[in-house]
């Protein structure tokens, strides 16, 4: 679709929303909604991510590496509206255990999630979203299944034995009288599809249909359900099975989605009784956007028309049909294809040595295939080792035009946007619409409901805002503010806040996780103010644990004995145990979230959360039960403090206090004002203990029961004019490995499995762009993929193979 026809597709839209004002009550209300949704989207548009991994799956001492391509799905093209990208690694028991926030430039973006060696053996989950995409609800955030093996003996064995069969009338309901076209699939104890073939019988034992699944335990077939009868499916895989149809309505309305090489033909029938309803509304819309409208009138027994495909981008289209209440009666799922992929070419050997150069041009053609400019992805990988079929890897082409809209796990998603069985891709695509059974966007949410309100637009970057009010509930009017952050960067800065209370930090510079001390205390005076911090609130949609019963991407052992050789020496070297195949054990610290330079419980005292259970007050705690320590003016000294009057020796200074990783100034900082409940750890450091924090006079090191992780908690409500809170800063850069072989017959073994990862190629207009590395000792089958995008949205995906010997 040109920029020119997109224009003038939209005035039609417009034009013909506003002519359908004429209609009904109910059917305006529902013109209404469409058109404020969308006032709401053109203004906060959704958002669609697609991730691109260096390889599909991972071992627990991997490094996992990223590019990110983020589109505006009401326009189709790079987003410019959100600046970064949260990415979470959610481990089988549904806790984030590693995040990223990355920096967004024209929708693209790139990065890297380190995996320790300690992670279990399971599926994991990639989760990425833009704080626009949280106005939406967590269903709309990128998600991604795959498997992280801690050691590479283990295998997986998992049953396929037919668990459950689930029956999809199109358009939603079966009604008596109507034919109807319904849709099947049979999944095993797994979660994944299983091949079943049976009969359709009714409740009196006679036969209307015959089923065979057709793809991965999905298929179709059609009857006619009569009045007062129920229906069931019955199946002969290992044993007898009896599944029950949906009951079918008295009446309702069936529609039927078919697809021809340009255009979508629908097909809408109702039973005779609602012959005189009124008039009804069908829509065609992506990702909410409503880009097709008519008028349905019922008193002509049914309604067909034929709609171009021109008027789609390629992907999934939702039709849904309003009655003349105002609610959807019928909705369909169907895929336009408008065969506007882009074409990415390379030249490339089909065999090299060992170590081998590997030098090969790569150029992007549009649909005109004419050379175009585009932003890339390449990662290159030993597919001996990390053995996977295309057809069962996620793809930009599945995350952006399929599973994005749908919600669930897709099963072998890479199948429907590749070259085998072409003669029924379609046909299984149309069925996996079909029996997906839940989509993401609902009409019924959106418009039978309030519209959705706009509360987040960015996170904190490199400013931060909040209010200081006092205990009255006033602003705190001209106050000074002090910023304390460490971190990579480290500032100490003060502000003043105005009329209103607020105050802002400008030019923080958040590199990584960021800790932050707010304070409105001063040597001389504590202020038991409020101080809020904007933007810190809390992502707390639920997080959906990763379903081990699915078998994604199963990782087989190298195959060679030579690679089974370099594969010991690999093991060898990130401190596995070859006799038995465990990872060496760590010594379980009990100091969690430490700040201590030395290292965790590398100090000369240790207070932790169950030492101060029956404590009321800190510094007394810490004075009456740590060797040493002193109090003088409401202060903590490790050293005697010289009699009043006494100037030989000169006094000593307060202890240091790093509390959650900022460094405190006890002037302005009571560790009385500290609610014993709220600390998980306190070390004490003392003489060349604390050497390292350039001090003689010790140090107290006090971690929250939160750590660097929190904001907003207890402690901050408790701790007078003093609100502690860490931020999650953009990743800091690194480069992946990629050595350069001057010279020949290099002894050291090279022990890459994944040999290349390049996430900022650019092509041009005028000459190919070179892509070059050097293979590893690793012998076998290498795989290329090639993912990217332009400047139109058009996205393009090639995958080459070559052998190293």
């Amino acid at each position: 679709m040109t920029k020119h026809s997109k224009i003038i597709f939209k005035l039609a839209l417009i034009s013909l929303l506003t002519s359908l004002r004429i209609v009904s009550g109910a059917q305006e209300n529902i013109v209404d909604k469409l058109l404020a949704y969308k006032k709401i989207l053109d203004k906060n548009p959704i958002e669609k991510i697609h991730i691109h991994t260096n390889q599909p799956f991972y071992m627990a001492y991997d490094t996992l590496w990223f590019k990110a391509y983020a589109l505006n799905a009401n326009l189709n093209r790079p987003s410019t509206a959100s600046k970064s990208l949260t990415v979470d690694l959610i481990d089988p028991d549904g806790k984030i255990i590693r995040q990223a926030k990355v920096k967004l430039n024209v929708g693209l973006a790139d990065g890297y999630l380190t995996l320790s060696d300690s992670l279990k053996t399971g599926n994991y989950i990639l989760r990425a979203y833009t704080n626009l995409m949280r106005n939406y609800g967590s269903n709309f955030y990128y998600r991604r299944s795959f498997r992280i093996k801690n050691r590479p003996d283990e295998t997986q064995r998992l049953s396929k034995q037919t668990t459950s069969l689930t029956c999809f009338p199109e358009g939603g309901d079966l009604v008596t009288g109507l034919k109807s076209r319904v849709a099947f699939k049979a999944i095993g104890a797994n979660g994944l599809g299983v091949n079943v073939s049976g009969t359709i019988i009714d409740d009196k034992g006679k036969t209307v249909s015959t089923i065979t699944s057709e793809h991965l335990g999905m298929g179709r077939f059609e009857f006619i359900p009569e009045p007062g009868r129920r229906y069931f499916a019955e199946i002969f895989e290992n044993q007898k099975q009896r599944f029950q149809l949906p009951d079918s309505k008295p009446n309702g309305y069936i529609m039927e989605v078919n697809s021809s090489t340009d255009s979508l033909q629908l097909r809408i029938t109702w039973s005779p009784e609602l012959s005189n309803e009124s008039l009804l509304t069908l829509i065609g819309a992506q990702d909410g956007i409503t880009r097709y409208v008519a008028k349905v009138n019922p008193s002509e027994n049914v309604f067909i028309t034929s709609i171009p495909k021109t008027k789609f981008y390629t992907g999934i289209v939702q039709f849904t049909l309003f009655g003349a209440d105002g609610l959807p009666v019928a909705e369909r799922l169907s895929f336009c294809n408008n065969h506007d992929l882009l074409k990415i070419e390379a030249e490339i050997k089909s065999a090299y040595n060992k170590k081998d150069p590997v030098t090969f041009p790569v150029n992007l053609k549009n649909t005109d295939g004419k050379a175009d400019i585009g932003s890339l992805s390449i990662s290159v990988y030993n597919e001996s080792i990390y053995a996977s079929d295309d057809d069962d890897e996620t793809s930009i082409y599945s995350d952006l035009l399929l599973t994005t809209d749908l919600r669930g796990y897709i099963e072998k998603p890479g199948y429907y946007f590749g070259k085998a069985d072409e003669k029924n891709r379609a046909r299984n695509l149309d069925n996996l619409l079909l029996t997906q059974g839940w989509r993401r966007f609902s009409w019924r949410d959106k418009l039978s409901k309030n519209l959705p309100g706009i509360s987040n637009t960015e996170t904190i970057d490199n400013e931060t805002m909040g209010k200081v009010t006092l205990a009255s509930g006033k602003p705190y009017v001209n106050g000074d503010v002090t910023l304390f952050q460490s971190g990579l960067t480290k500032n100490i800065l003060q502000t003043k806040t105005d009329t209103a209370g607020n105050f802002i930090f400008k030019e923080l510079n958040i590199i990584d996780t960021a800790n932050f001390v707010i304070s409105t205390n001063t040597a001389k005076e504590k202020k038991n103010y409020k101080i809020q911090v904007f933007g810190l609130e809390d992502n707390q949609e639920e997080i959906t644990r990763p379903d081990q019963r699915q078998e994604v991407n199963i990782m087989t052992d190298s195959l060679s004995a030579e690679n089974k050789k370099l594969d010991d020496l690999y093991l060898k070297s990130k401190g596995i145990s070859l006799a038995q195949i465990n990872i060496i054990a760590k010594k379980a610290t009990p100091v969690k979230e430490s700040a201590n330079l030395n290292g965790p419980d590398k100090a000369d005292a240790i207070v932790l959360a169950k030492d101060l259970e029956t404590t009321h007050d800190l510094s007394t705690y810490l004075i009456n039960n740590i060797n040493g320590l002193k109090t003088f003016e409401g202060k903590i000294y490790s050293r005697e403090f010289p009699d009043p009057g006494q100037k030989i020796p000169p006094p000593p200074l307060p202890m240091m206090v790093i509390f959650d990783g900022i460094s405190v100034d006890q002037e302005s900082f009571s560790i009385s004002d500290i609610n014993p409940n709220d600390v998980q750890s306190v070390e004490v450091l003392k003489g060349t203990s604390s050497a390292l924090y350039n001090t003689a006079y010790g140090v107290l090191i006090i971690t929250s029961k939160k750590g660097k992780n929190h904001s907003n908690d207890a402690l901050s409500k408790t701790t007078k004019g003093i609100y502690p809170f860490s931020v999650l800063g953009y990743q800091t850069w690194k480069e992946f490995y990629s050595p350069a072989y001057d010279v020949k017959n290099i002894s050291n073994k090279d022990l890459r499995k994944a040999v290349y990862w390049n996430p900022h190629v650019i092509t041009s207009t005028d000459k190919k762009t070179e892509i070059s590395f050097f293979n590893s000792d690793y012998t076998g089958k290498y795989k290329i993929v090639i993912e990217g995008i332009n400047a139109d949205g058009q996205i393009g995906r090639a995958v080459y193979n070559f052998e190293v010997k």
